[in-house]
């Protein structure tokens, strides 16, 4: 889910001509396509969380749990951890999930770019990995979905 991530980075980088303004308003549009990016991405987390079995989300939630209180946190580990517990089923579903709110976000970042009079030179086409190199499988898309994300809609 950091593609979703970059993807709301993405949307960021809209808001900087909106910086120059004097009153620091975001923009119609960009309020717009903030709310969207935050629908999809509580639709996905419910969803994603609905596949579970009652064990995996209490696994999810020590999991979380270890990473935020642990003062080295190693989250490929705690992926890893989760990639082992999950069913094929569970595991289908996880990336299936992702995959489609990362092609919503994509089309919606695109849509917002190509109405911009000066379009960032940015790739929105990375495939692979995220920013971090982690590759998306289910457990780590899990992890980012589950833990809070200062600017997507959660407060710290």
């Amino acid at each position: 889910m950091n593609k979703l991530v970059l993807a709301t980075l993405a949307v960021a980088a809209l808001a900087l001509p909106s910086v120059a303004r004097a009153d620091m308003t975001p923009t119609p549009q960009l309020q717009q396509i903030h709310q969207n990016m935050m629908q999809m991405h509580r639709q996905a987390r419910s969803q994603i969380l609905a596949v579970l079995t009652p064990a995996h989300r209490a696994l999810l939630g020590q999991v979380t749990g270890r990473l935020a209180t642990d003062p080295n946190p190693d989250v490929a580990a705690a992926a890893r951890t989760l990639d082992a517990a999950l069913t094929p089923a569970e595991s289908q579903a996880i990336v299936r999930i992702a995959q489609n709110v990362h092609a919503q976000s994509r089309q919606l970042m695109q849509q917002a770019f190509s109405q911009m009079p000066n379009r960032p030179a940015h790739q929105l086409n990375r495939p692979g990995s995220n920013a971090n190199g982690h590759k998306m499988d289910p457990g780590y898309i899990l992890l980012r979905m589950s833990m809070p994300h200062p600017g997507m809609g959660h407060s710290m």
